[in-house]
């Protein structure tokens, strides 16, 4: 079929290019042959004027001779007939002869009037015998050299268009060829055609060729993303499922653990971090499925986070996940220094953050053996600031490395893990560190280690945490766990603490129903309570708050990250100690002992409220009272002598006050002055008060009890 269409192009063209040079051929001998026949009547006319004037002159004989005589200097070569006619009509003279069987188009008569006198003429007629074939051919002959030109120039650019005809065809055979190729999802395509590309002539059409293969390029690329996104699309979809699907063993196995009492302490911590940590991971397999706008929205959210506990997760988690190294050491640096230290963070994020560092110290290691420490440290500055360290003794980093390390796609030593690693670990970690208001380091030395440090401002501890134990000589505590570890870890910190030598007394039970015994004759000044007790169905947090020692007793648990936990003690008045931390709670003990609670009080009130609403007052005092708390209320700060209050005196105060007064400045101001738990008692949402770090919490118009 294109066969037969491009042979009827090229008939028509040929016929086309034919007619148009038959046609300015016969314009060009037409014209030069109407050049001739003017020429011949100009010559002609100028024969006649020249035989008048003789005839005018009576130079010519008027006799009949005479005039036959002149007559045939008047006759040329194309003037076959001449007729003289007197006035009326009478042929006088005929010479020459027409031949009738000739075509009339080749005769040409043409009747000139002039007058002799003496003979009564007053016309005569010539008749042209003018052979226009014979004249064209002279005409061509003469003009051969323009004709043959004319010839030349015609073949040439029939010849140029047949060639041209037969490339664009064969261009246009070869594009389509290729393009078709495009349907195959051929991925070579793109190449062939560039490799071609030299195929094609310049101009017009090699410049839609190279917007072909623009488009194809494009086309390319927006096939792999499709490709890519559509695998993302699925791994998302994937996760998603595998996520919620985990869900449902994962509830039953939380329920399981929950009403399992007499799984040992040990046990219950590994199995109970292993669902947290699973927990997690199906969240951030949810998380990465989302939107980047949801996405994004929660890795904003900051909250504070004590370090220490932290980092002892962490460290103890990786301890178990290479267990299979042993010739690589895991170690968590911490002290009675480090403890107590809280940053504002997104927890998730930073846990994956200090666990991606760790893997990396791991994997740099390849084959051979090391250590890995992760540690805390307060740094030297007005500023309070704090380092978390997370050091190997490593081959260590080049320092033409380290100066691109933190930028997207440089990572370095992973080969021994199969690759050099995509680098966005390193990006992704000091990029968020520094939106929290930090900074990340790198210092190595070669065939020494690596030393990161991730520099953060501290912020002040929330007014459940205990920072310290405070006792005074000859009190008592009662330590109620059912792990016997954790009594000798605490029998271990009061003998630092030297308790004996100030009458300290430390009774001891691994079930409620002996202390609850003990309690019916006995009180303590400080309970030590475990949340999670071997065989009992009853909670130490339902204990505590059901023999009603809130403000006596600070919950001791490996489960202090968990939210409802901190929400319920911070509720009920119950101070958190991290279970892991044991070992590093500072013990203050006093020569004078100051009251029955883990902190000393100059004054014994349970809180004070600075709020010049005389319903709230009274809201809180009739609270107060029926929770049998001492609660003094205020109407405005200058009312208060802070100076016999306590610094761990928990303060609520309104952010409007009387006269203008805000109570944030009254907060700030008396946190400088060393008060640890100052809250806002307002009506305005949370969020407008994320900034002020030196704020324990803000609730509420209603008291927190």
């Amino acid at each position: 079929m294109n066969d037969m269409r491009d042979f009827k192009d090229r008939f028509r063209f040929g016929l086309t290019t034919l007619v148009v040079l038959s046609t300015i051929l016969s314009v060009v001998v037409y014209n030069r042959i109407s050049k001739e026949i003017d020429s011949i009547q100009t010559n002609t006319q100028s024969r006649i004027d020249t035989l008048q004037a003789l005839l005018d002159q009576q130079t010519v004989n008027s006799s009949a001779s005479s005039l036959w005589h002149f007559l045939n200097f008047l006759k040329g070569d194309e003037i076959i007939f001449i007729k003289v006619v007197t006035p009326d009509g009478f042929p006088l003279i005929e010479q020459g002869q027409v031949d009738n069987n000739r075509s009339m188009s080749n005769i040409l008569m043409r009747q000139y009037h002039f007058v002799i006198s003496s003979m009564g003429v007053k016309k005569f007629d010539l008749i042209f015998d003018v052979d226009l074939f014979q004249m064209s051919i002279r005409v061509i002959r003469s003009d051969m050299i323009y004709f043959i030109t004319i010839l030349l120039l015609f073949g040439a650019n029939i010849l140029f268009y047949s060639f041209y005809y037969y490339r664009a065809n064969r261009h246009k055979d070869l594009a389509l060829s290729l393009l078709s190729k495009v349907s195959t999802e051929n991925p070579d395509i793109v190449s062939e055609m560039e490799s071609k590309t030299k195929l094609f002539p310049h101009g017009q059409v090699k410049s839609v060729y190279e917007n072909i293969i623009g488009i194809l390029k494009k086309h390319n690329q927006y096939m792999a993303m499709f490709l890519e996104q559509s695998k993302l699309v699925a791994l998302g979809n994937l996760a998603s499922q595998v996520a919620h699907d985990i869900r449902s063993p994962l509830a039953a196995l939380d329920m399981a653990l929950k009403d399992d009492v007499s799984l040992p302490e040990s046990k219950r911590i590994i199995v109970r971090t292993a669902t947290n940590r699973i927990h997690e991971i199906a969240h951030e397999l949810l998380r990465k499925n989302r939107a980047q706008s949801a996405g994004s929205e929660e890795e904003n959210v900051l909250s504070k986070i004590l370090l220490s506990s932290i980092i002892e997760s962490i460290v103890t988690e990786k301890r178990t996940q290479f267990r299979s190294k042993p010739n690589i050491s895991i170690q968590s640096k911490l002290d009675e220094n480090s403890y107590g230290i809280f940053v504002s963070t997104n927890t998730r994020e930073f846990k994956r953050i200090i666990s991606n560092l760790i893997n990396n110290s791991v994997e740099a290691f390849a084959n051979s053996s090391g250590d890995i420490t992760v540690g805390i440290k307060r740094l030297d500055g007005v500023n309070k600031k704090i380092c978390v360290e997370v050091v190997d003794n490593g081959k260590g980093i080049p320092a033409h490395i380290i100066a691109k390390l933190g930028d997207r796609g440089v990572s370095f030593g992973k080969d021994a893990s199969g690759g050099s690693g995509s680098g966005l670990g390193i990006y992704h970690a000091k990029a968020s560190v520094e939106k929290w208001g930090g900074q990340f380091s790198i210092s190595s030395k070669e065939n020494f280690g690596t030393t990161i440090c991730i520099t953060l401002p501290e912020v002040t501890h929330p007014s459940t945490f205990v920072p310290n134990i405070r006792l005074a000589a000859g009190q008592k505590v009662v330590i109620l766990d059912d792990d016997q570890s954790i009594h000798q870890i605490w029998n271990g910190r009061f003998e630092s603490a030297k308790s004996k030598d100030s009458n300290i007394e430390i009774i001891h039970f691994s079930t409620i129903a002996d202390c609850e015994a003990w309690m019916k004759s006995n009180r303590a000044d400080v309970y030590l309570v475990d949340y999670e007790l071997l065989g009992n169905r009853e909670t130490g947090l339902d204990f505590i708050e059901r023999m009603r020692i809130e403000k006596q007793s600070a919950l001791v648990t490996s489960r202090y990250e968990e939210t409802a936990i901190q929400e319920r003690c911070e509720r009920i008045g119950v101070g958190l100690i991290p279970k892991g931390l044991a070992p590093y709670v500072p013990i203050a003990i006093e020569a004078i002992a100051s009251g029955p609670s883990a902190s000393t009080k100059a004054e014994q009130l349970d809180a004070i409220l600075i709020d010049d609403d005389m319903l709230v007052q009274m809201i809180w005092e009739t609270k107060a009272s029926d929770k049998k708390l001492k609660v003094k209320v205020y109407g405005d700060p200058s009312e208060v002598d802070f100076s016999k209050l306590s610094k761990d005196c928990p303060i609520y105060i309104d952010s409007n006050l009387k006269d203008g007064v805000k109570g944030e400045v009254i907060a700030e101001k008396l946190h400088k002055d060393g008060f640890s738990k100052i809250f806002l008692a307002t009506g305005y949402e949370k969020k407008h008060f994320a900034h002020l770090t030196f704020l324990a919490g803000v609730i509420g118009k209603e008291p927190p009890w």
